[in-house]
């Protein structure tokens, strides 16, 4: 991986991870930071060859941990501050919400990508841990999105 698109990773996990430390008083800011981020994520995969089985892994590896930073900052905010308990949704799901609906859409490229890779005998090691770290992903990060509110 290039040292521009290392970068690139980085800033765009950074940003889609930013809205764990949102409150409530901040409203639909996380938003901004979710687009650029995704955004920036998703000129990283295409500067690093769209249709590379490693660049797929690539964005696997990086989504699910600017997911996992994310609520990590967001328990951390919950323990140093008082949480205000407002009726509705927590200030959270908005951003967990949107994650999933780019999860999806992240999973069907990465999918795509490793199926075919093993279909056409490229690069079969990376694509069949891709699949095995797809099906891991939806299995943990999603129930973890769904039941976050109980911990």
């Amino acid at each position: 991986m290039r040292t521009k698109s290392l970068a690139l990773w980085i800033v765009g996990a950074a940003c889609t991870s930013a809205p764990g430390l949102f409150t409530w008083g901040m409203g639909w800011a996380f938003l901004d930071f979710m687009v650029v981020g995704y955004v920036i994520l998703i000129v990283a995969t295409v500067k690093n060859g769209a249709s590379k089985p490693g660049t797929a892994l690539a964005l696997l590896i990086v989504s699910n941990a600017s997911y996992w930073l994310s609520y990590g900052l967001f328990r951390t905010r919950l323990a140093f501050t008082r949480p205000v308990h407002l009726p509705g949704t927590d200030a959270f799901e908005r951003p967990v919400a949107l994650w999933g609906l780019v999860l999806v859409i992240f999973l069907a490229y990465e999918v795509f990508i490793f199926a075919w890779a093993l279909l056409a005998k490229r690069e079969r090691a990376i694509a069949a841990l891709g699949l095995g770290a797809s099906v891991a992903q939806v299995l943990l990060t999603l129930s973890s999105a769904y039941y976050f509110r109980g911990f």
